[in-house]
């Protein structure tokens, strides 16, 4: 019988409220925000624990994309279009 929680190598030392936990402060771990002893159980967790590391850089690659990724701008007569739609769709097409 296998655990639900157990990782890749069958050890049980990352549960799913283990995993959770590190996914509520991914964000913060990116951002460099966690103090010491936070960051040191946050680096232990991703040296064992595959699917938060794949996660980790998930995030850090979306953040990359969306840093170095200028949005174009739309065509002014599919902006006014848009807009008009949305106003007629809303209160503010009365």
């Amino acid at each position: 019988m296998t655990n639900k929680n157990a990782g890749i190598d069958g050890s049980t030392h990352h549960t799913k409220k283990g995993c959770v936990d590190k996914l509520k402060k991914m964000s913060d771990y990116v951002d460099n925000d966690l103090d010491n002893v936070a960051k040191k159980s946050f680096d232990d967790h991703l040296a064992n624990c595959p699917p938060c590391l794949m996660v980790l850089k998930s995030l850090r690659k979306t953040l990359e994309i969306f840093k170095t990724d200028k949005t174009p701008e739309l065509p002014k007569n599919l902006a006014n279009e848009l807009k008009e739609k949305i106003l007629h769709k809303t209160d503010g097409g009365r």
